[in-house]
């Protein structure tokens, strides 16, 4: 991966993961987070390369996120890792990582 941290990410600690959805034919992924204090956040993934969605609940079930790592790779992609509090990982790589 990548040297560059891209931080416009909005603080996601304790936000809830309400959906992902995936258009496949547009190549790309829409999370829906509720962040604390109740604001919607929209993460749009534009150029889809890569989507893992773990839901295994190793450290028992949540739909909080724990914390967010957003790098910008080698290639000039942008590599998303959500860690839930439940300890999955839901990773997304694409051409672009839009905020909303």
């Amino acid at each position: 991966m990548c040297a560059i941290t891209v931080p416009d990410l909005p603080n996601l600690h304790d936000a809830t993961l309400k959906d992902i959805h995936v258009d496949w034919g547009a190549a790309t992924a829409t999370l829906h987070l509720r962040a604390v204090p109740g604001v919607d956040v929209v993460l749009i993934a534009q150029g889809l390369r890569e989507l893992q969605v773990a839901h295994r609940d190793p450290w028992g079930p949540s739909v909080s996120v724990n914390g967010v790592e957003l790098v910008l790779t080698d290639d000039g992609e942008h590599s998303l890792c959500i860690e839930m509090q439940s300890g999955d990982d839901i990773t997304v790589v694409a051409g672009q990582l839009i905020v909303e």
